[in-house]
């Protein structure tokens, strides 16, 4: 598990930790890494909901991330997925929590 109040630099970029066996979600802390443009956290056991996972990274680090890789996990997607797809693209409520987000995936 990544404890909460795990804290990133600041200057942090890229952070790959995939296929780590890590469970729970991702702590709110993460999105303070202001100069985070990638996040590869792919097969592992996480199992938050994807809006959850969203809103942790709704600090300084939601204008810059534009990669967030979640396949291989147990996420929750929910409504949220059925309104990208509705939408044909990000609506405003994934925009305004993650203003640069380009890729998003996730697989079951």
């Amino acid at each position: 598990n990544i404890t909460e109040g795990t804290k990133l630099p600041f200057q942090l970029e890229s952070l790959s930790i995939s296929s780590n066996l890590l469970e729970g979600g991702i702590p709110k802390s993460f999105g303070n890494a202001c100069a985070l443009s990638t996040l590869d956290m792919s097969d592992n056991n996480l199992s938050d909901e994807l809006s959850l996972i969203i809103h942790h990274l709704s600090g300084c680090a939601k204008y810059l991330i534009k990669e967030l890789h979640l396949e291989g996990n147990h996420i929750s997607v929910g409504i949220f997925i059925n309104c990208i797809k509705l939408s044909g693209g990000w609506n405003f409520k994934i925009i305004w929590q993650c203003m640069c987000l380009k890729y998003l995936t996730h697989e079951k």
